[in-house]
């Protein structure tokens, strides 16, 4: 009863904040409805899901957006860190899209959509606070193993801190030393390497 109730209420300003409550639930099967059947599903709307909806990570506050990740990601049962997972990556898929323009074709190649998809889903947080962005691109990169290999970055205006989370991500990720050339260019290969020169 309680999932039903969830998977139907109008998703307002006003019912938004119990709805991302029920992301501590003591239920599993409502964590993971709040992650699949509410807040993926509601990502973009309309017939032709060309609008903005009302889960779209620009549609929630950094608070909001904060709280889904690490709630979702951080969630004892796997089943449910999956799911939040799958709602990161869909965020990703969508963070670069303007509600004005949905045609990605006009904006070059794979490798830079793929660029403008992470640059933009990290401004979605404030990456001056904890470690909740690098926690989803860690994620992601493990989920959409395509992204790491069709970004580079060289010459793209990327900001310190940007740049630090994905430095910080990909050293987690890959280890120490790097054995994969090739990622996100030499120039920054080589700072993941620890080359100075």
């Amino acid at each position: 009863m309680r999932k039903a109730v969830l998977i139907n209420i109008p998703i307002e300003q006003d019912t938004l904040p119990a709805i991302l409550d029920r992301t501590r639930d003591t239920d599993t099967n409502m964590r993971k409805a709040v992650y699949d059947s509410v807040l993926g599903k509601h990502v973009l709307q309309g017939h032709d899901e060309k609008l903005i909806g009302p889960t779209h990570p620009r549609a929630l506050s950094i608070k909001q957006r904060e709280l889904v990740v690490k709630n979702g990601l951080g969630d004892r049962e796997s089943a449910v860190r999956a799911v939040a997972a799958n709602l990161l990556a869909t965020w990703v898929d969508v963070s670069d899209l303007d509600a004005d323009d949905f045609d990605r074709s006009s904006r070059g190649g794979l490798k830079e959509q793929f660029e403008s998809r992470i640059l933009s889903f990290l401004n979605l947080f404030d990456l001056n606070e904890g470690e909740v962005a690098t926690n989803a691109l860690s994620r992601i990169f493990q989920a959409k193993a395509d992204i790491i290999d069709n970004i580079e970055f060289d010459g793209r205006d990327v900001t310190m801190k940007a740049f630090t989370v994905l430095i910080s991500t990909l050293r987690c990720l890959l280890g120490q030393p790097l054995s994969r050339k090739g990622i996100f260019g030499t120039s920054i290969y080589r700072t993941l390497q620890g080359d100075k020169g």
